[in-house]
Parts: structure tokens; sequence; C-alpha cells
């Protein structure tokens, strides 16, 4: 392993590289999640786990995730990640292994570490009380990765849809219904690593992904109306607005 910035030495090994034949590897998200269900132990009670069960049984009865799930996680693996939400926990492997950060070695400090927004600091705090019954959804891992990870977010891949949904985060007017941050962020996370394990943005994968008790209709027509976001009709998914998009429909 040579470090990034050690320029010497990455000159020196491209002197002999020719004499090696180089082999790609890259871990199958099947394995990844496999990888995760085995680093978590859950102790929690009969009637929690009965909650959490209900969640992702919700989740694979959709259309949108059941044929990911049958390609991506069978053997129950999803249910063996809880309380990792059933959408958190598709994202892990193409968020993980993006630019921004490092495989394995994120995956872990992300679900080890006690930093804000972090795995151990959700259960920390919805351990016990109302919340304890929450799973970790795509708003919390949004939350971790812009904060873990800082401006990194908006040097690597997707930099500009970074850089758009923290955009349209500070532009969410005061009177918008409860929940529009948390839609945001999960359709944010949904349009950049959605589609690398076949999810898309679409209303009813929102519905799922974002905390219960929001309104997802009703925000997702609200940033419509307010060109914060855009439906796209080829897709049936939603989309950040991205400046130059033009409503053909109105037009």
């Amino acid at each position: 392993y040579l470090p990034v910035g050690d320029e010497i030495q990455r000159v020196e090994w491209q002197k002999v590289q020719g004499r090696f034949t180089d082999v790609p590897f890259q871990l199958p998200a099947e394995q990844l999640l496999a990888l995760v269900s085995h680093a978590l132990e859950v102790e929690a009670p009969e009637d929690l786990v009965s909650e959490w069960a209900d969640v992702v049984e919700g989740c694979l009865q959709s259309d949108v995730v059941s044929s990911v799930v049958e390609r991506l996680a069978p053997d129950g693996l999803l249910e063996r990640c809880l309380p990792l939400h059933p959408t958190t926990a598709l994202l892990l492997w193409p968020l993980f292994r993006s630019k921004i950060a490092q495989n394995e070695r994120s995956l872990f400090a992300f679900l080890t570490s006690h930093e804000p927004y972090g795995f151990q600091h959700f259960l920390r705090d919805s351990g016990n009380g109302a919340n304890r019954s929450s799973l970790y959804r795509l708003p919390n891992l949004y939350d971790y990765v812009s904060t873990a990870l800082g401006l990194a977010v908006f040097r690597g891949d997707h930099a500009r849809r970074w850089s758009l949904v923290d955009q349209l985060l500070s532009d969410i007017p005061t009177e918008a219904p409860e929940g529009c941050p948390e839609v945001i962020k999960s359709l944010g996370l949904l349009t950049m690593y959605g589609a690398q394990v076949g999810l898309s943005a679409s209303g009813e994968l929102l519905q799922l992904a974002v905390p219960e008790g929001v309104d997802v209709i009703r925000c997702l027509d609200y940033l419509e109306s307010r060109s914060m976001i855009v439906f796209r009709r080829h897709r049936s998914a939603y989309a950040l607005w991205e400046g130059s998009d033009v409503d053909l429909e109105e037009a």
C-alpha cells in the first residue's frame, strides 16, 4: 500500500508496474451487507424486534425494493442489519465505495465511532424512551457523511450534487411543511447513489425512507411547487432541480 501523498514511492512503483498484472477487486453489495450483519449484535426486547421486523416486511412488500432485495440481499440480510433501515443498509455499499470514502475502513468508522450523527451516537440517543423504536434512516446517514467528511464531499464524485443538496437545505422557507429537510436529504442520497443498487427516488420509496410521521406527499408537492425538486416522468422518480430544468408539461 502506497500513501496517496508520497509521490516518490508512486513514481518508483510506476517504473515496475508493467511487470505485474492488475487484479481489480470490488466487494459485492451482498458481501458488504453480510459484513455489516455479522458486525452488529442486536440485544433488544422482543416487542421492539417485532416492530423492526414489521418495517422490513413493509419494505419487502414494496415493488421498488423487493426486486433489489432479491438480487443484493437474499437470505434475510436486511433483517440482520437492523436497526439500520433497509434503504440505509442498501446504500452503504455505493456510498462507502465512492471516492469520498475508503471502503470497509470508512464503513467501520461509521459503525463504531461516536461522532455526531454516527451509528453509535444514534444508538445512544434512541436507545430508550419514545424514540427507542426508531431506525437509522437516510436523513441520519446524510447528516453523518456531511458532518464527518466535511468539505471532502464537495471534492469527490457527485460534488456538484452534494453542493446542490446543501444549497436546497439552506433555501427551505420557514413556512415549509415539517419534514422537508428529511425529504431533500433522502432524495439527495438516492439521486447520487441509488442507481448503483437499483433504487430510484420514487414517491413510494421516499415514503419508506423518510422517518415516520412526515407527510412525504405534501412535502414533495410543496418542494416541486417551489422548483426545488422536479418529477422525471420517464423515470417515475423525483430529482433535484438543477437550475436548467424546464417543465415541458407546463410549457
